[in-house]
């Protein structure tokens, strides 16, 4: 997980959230990484990540394991 957050940063205008304890997203989120297309850093409104690395199953998804 670490290479692929490390390598997406080196894209241009990649932004890369790490939701964590520390920031106003929601604890099932935490540990989990989402990857937009934002040039000029700012989370993107109205859209969904270009990429997502979940790390646990979520509730209601059954193909995950």
């Amino acid at each position: 997980m670490e290479q692929i957050i490390a390598t997406v940063r080196g894209f241009d205008g990649a932004l890369v959230l790490l939701p964590g304890p520390e920031g106003d997203f929601p604890e099932l989120a935490w540990g989990d990484a989402f990857f937009y297309y934002a040039p000029d850093g700012r989370i993107p409104h109205n859209t969904q990540p270009y990429a997502t690395v979940v790390t646990k199953d979520y509730p209601d998804d059954t193909a995950c394991d």
